[in-house]
């Protein structure tokens, strides 16, 4: 019998009841008072717990005399001792070697494993580095345009170092849309419907006058829950959007304002500050106000920076809350410009100009790009938010077509066909791959987009959950709820109770 710790014949056999290996006695006793465990299983053991084995006894052989410490036999029973313990430190170091062999090849797996990942995004950061020098040339260099060479248009330089700042956020801003990663629960065959939400109620005291040439325009604050609603007699209502109607008492009352005229148009900005545009004026809900020299027309928020631009009879402009601090005046042949949306990384705009929409840099104030849509009469323009598409509404009486144009090469990418030409209004989800069109009888279809095939596949013209089906939707659910996996939702106005609908997206 071989022991299975030091592998030489044994001449005092024991088992362990644990791994039901043999051993030499002496040096399964020597482990166990080192250890307490099984050699082999690592089992809690104890000296009683072995089981001695006992071979045949032969009766001819007489064991010898007990030795003296001085003799030779004592001397090499002491040799045999030390030669024992060597025996049972090479055992034990044997399984810490493997042991930390196992260690070390699992740590040599995940270290093949970070290096892969680390490979992959880098790849997908010169990927990105790439595209975004594709979408810079296409915008700066527009070689199959016969359009003259612009003159640089007129500015205030007295507070250029806003331009700075602009191009600071630009880059903060790309990065940060780079890594959120945003992906529907959805697959690209589930049918989807808008399906009825919670309603949500506003801190209204008296209910406004109807207004029978136009629904009452608003904006929201997705962020932070708010909207702001253009009421009747040029008064304009800040609240917040309430689960439960306020009670009678309880009402605010310093939350409605009144403007000078009637408002062109209103936006929340950074850390939910409103402003409106009334007449000539650029109001802010804090207090301040601006003269703008002429009427103007619409407002939009930078996405990082207190700033807002602003488009008026005679120049478009760059304001923070105290004053302007950019103005670029329109040349006297100049076609006047219409400011649409705002690029997500706060540089570029989109405006509609003579049925065309072009794109301008906020930092230069020179056209990046011309698109020419379909028909003349644009409706509406929004920017992607993957940053590299844009989508253009226009319309004549029968027909309603959405253009998508790629950015990075300057080309239409991808359109959509209505018969209908009573659409009054497009939304798109932050993720850029859902279309909502909303009919203004109550109807609404969702395209939605194939990366497989690089198509938009156009469902059929659904009714809405309820009868009232407000013109003007918007997205609810903000980039960073969506990503934590909450629904999309949209949200409307009913003018007529003057409360909030929302419209879940579901299969």
């Amino acid at each position: 019998m071989i022991c299975s710790i030091s592998g030489e014949r044994t001449t005092n056999p024991v088992v362990s009841p644990k791994s039901g290996a043999i051993f030499e006695r002496k040096h399964i006793e020597n482990y166990i008072s080192t250890s307490g465990t099984d050699p082999i299983t690592n089992d809690p053991l104890s000296i009683p717990e072995l089981i001695p084995l006992k071979p045949a006894s032969n009766p001819t052989i007489i064991p010898p005399n007990p030795t003296t410490s001085t003799s030779i036999p004592s001397l090499l029973a002491s040799f045999q001792n030390e030669w024992d313990s060597v025996v049972l430190e090479m055992f034990t170091l044997r399984k810490q070697l493997a042991k930390a062999r196992e260690e070390l090849s699992n740590a040599l797996y995940r270290q093949d494993a970070a290096i892969r990942v680390a490979a992959k995004a880098m790849k997908e950061r010169d990927q990105v580095k790439k595209e975004l020098e594709k979408v810079v040339t296409s915008l700066t260099v527009n070689k199959n345009s016969n359009e003259e060479q612009e003159i640089p248009p007129t500015i205030n330089d007295k507070h250029t170092d806003i331009l700075t700042l602009i191009s600071q956020a630009r880059d903060e801003l790309f990065q940060i849309h780079k890594s959120r990663k945003i992906k529907l629960p959805f697959t690209a065959d589930d049918e989807l419907i808008l399906s009825k939400g919670q309603t949500y109620f506003i801190d209204l005291k008296t209910k406004p006058k109807p207004n029978d040439s136009s629904a009452p325009q608003w904006c929201l604050d997705p962020f932070n829950k708010r909207v702001a609603i253009d009421l009747s007699d040029n008064k304009i209502l800040k609240s917040e959007l309430l689960s439960k109607k306020p009670a009678k008492g309880k009402r605010k009352q310093d939350n409605i304002w009144q403007a000078a005229s009637l408002t062109q148009a209103s936006t929340f900005g950074k850390n939910g500050l409103l402003a409106v545009i009334s007449g000539n004026e650029l109001l802010f809900d804090n207090g301040p106000w601006i003269d703008l020299g002429s009427n103007g027309h619409n407002v939009l928020a930078h996405p990082k920076l207190d700033i807002f631009i602003v488009d008026t009879d005679e120049s478009w402009l760059i304001c923070n809350t105290e004053q302007i601090l950019i103005e670029r005046k329109f040349e006297p042949k100049q076609e006047k410009i219409r400011i649409q949306d705002i690029h997500g990384d706060g540089e570029i705009i989109a405006a509609i100009q003579s049925g065309k929409v072009c794109l301008y840099s906020i930092i230069t104030g020179l056209k990046l790009a011309t698109f020419e849509p379909k028909y003349e009469n644009v409706i509406d323009v929004k920017f992607g938010a993957n940053g590299y598409w844009l989508y253009v509404l226009s319309q004549t009486k029968d027909m309603t077509k959405v253009e998508i144009f790629d950015l990075r090469s300057g080309t239409k990418a991808n359109e959509l066909d209505f018969k209908s030409g009573e659409e009054t209004s497009f939304i798109i989800d932050v993720g850029s791959n859902t279309i909502f069109t909303v009919y203004n009888q109550g109807k609404y279809t969702i395209s939605r987009y194939n990366k497989k095939s690089k198509k938009w596949n156009q469902n059929e013209l659904k009714d809405f959950p309820e009868e009232f089906a407000s013109q003007t939707l918007r997205v609810l659910t903000t980039p960073d709820e969506l990503s934590q996996g909450k629904d999309v939702i949209l949200i409307g106005l009913n003018d007529v109770d003057y409360n909030f609908e929302t419209y879940v997206l579901s299969k």
